[in-house]
């Protein structure tokens, strides 16, 4: 009698230590995480745009660690200077973006295009990204978005051809 009880007190008090662990565990799904948790080098994103004759906005979408947008920088096009968005520095907790580009058709109705996602995680630390959008029509006023980038390093300047 006295080997049983000893055995379910036993089985009791693995099954609760077990619950406390596994309860206070840090894989634990409940725990959330904050963009302000991980720091990462500062990028300079520059922006460049051939637009079509109806674009009107561009917005940069810098990404969390998750590689969701967690934040959104938007300008109007400045056709008398010909600048999209004003060169910027990336937020330390970003590890990439994305850029879309706003148009209006001829039938004024909105069309967002954007980028693929840029990601620069732990390589090309300090470097300034040159973003090279071009707008043009297609068939029967389709309109289509070619991107490029490339990489600079220190005082060089970004070029677009």
């Amino acid at each position: 009698m006295f080997v049983r009880r000893l055995w379910i007190l036993l089985v009791l008090l693995n099954i609760t230590v077990a619950y406390v662990i596994n309860h206070n565990s840090t894989n634990s799904t409940d725990i959330k995480y904050s963009v302000q948790d991980t720091r990462y080098p500062i990028h300079k994103v520059n922006i460049h745009v051939t637009p079509s004759l109806t674009y009107r906005i561009t917005c940069i979408h810098y990404l969390d660690w998750t590689e969701r947008s967690a934040y959104e920088g938007c300008w109007d096009y400045d056709w008398k200077n010909k600048i999209a968005a004003p060169e910027q520095d990336s937020p330390d907790w970003s590890v990439g973006y994305y850029i879309c580009g706003k148009l209006l058709s001829i039938w004024g109705s909105t069309y967002t295009y954007c980028t693929d996602k840029v990601l620069w995680w732990d390589g090309w630390k300090e470097g300034k990204y040159c973003n090279n959008l071009l707008f043009y029509y297609g068939w029967v006023w389709d309109i289509y978005l070619k991107f490029s980038y490339n990489i600079v390093y220190g005082s060089e300047a970004c070029s677009y051809e």
